[in-house]
């Protein structure tokens, strides 16, 4: 296996204003081994994510951590081989 696990943002995009949105969703998915882990991180402080197995999402609700002006999310997915990717975009509230 030396394919990435596959990120796909489902309501962010780089520069999106989220202030309606509660939280930030990825679907996740590895072809090979499988995912192993996934972390998050906002503004570099590491986040706690939900993950749905069945529908192969995660997602960052929103907290007191994150507060109105521009921050950067970034969501790293790694597989059991170590084949790792990695989604950043900054965004605003």
């Amino acid at each position: 296996d030396e394919t990435a696990p596959i990120i796909k943002p489902f309501n962010i995009t780089p520069g999106k204003v989220m202030s309606k949105n509660s939280y930030i969703g990825f679907t996740i998915s590895d072809k090979g081994t499988g995912v192993k882990s996934y972390d998050a991180y906002i503004d570099g402080r590491w986040v706690v994510m939900t993950f749905d197995a069945k529908s192969g999402r995660a997602r960052y609700y929103f907290d007191e951590r994150v507060g109105k002006g521009q921050h950067e999310i970034t969501f790293i997915v790694k597989d059991w081989v170590g084949n790792a990717k990695t989604y950043t975009a900054k965004f605003s509230r």
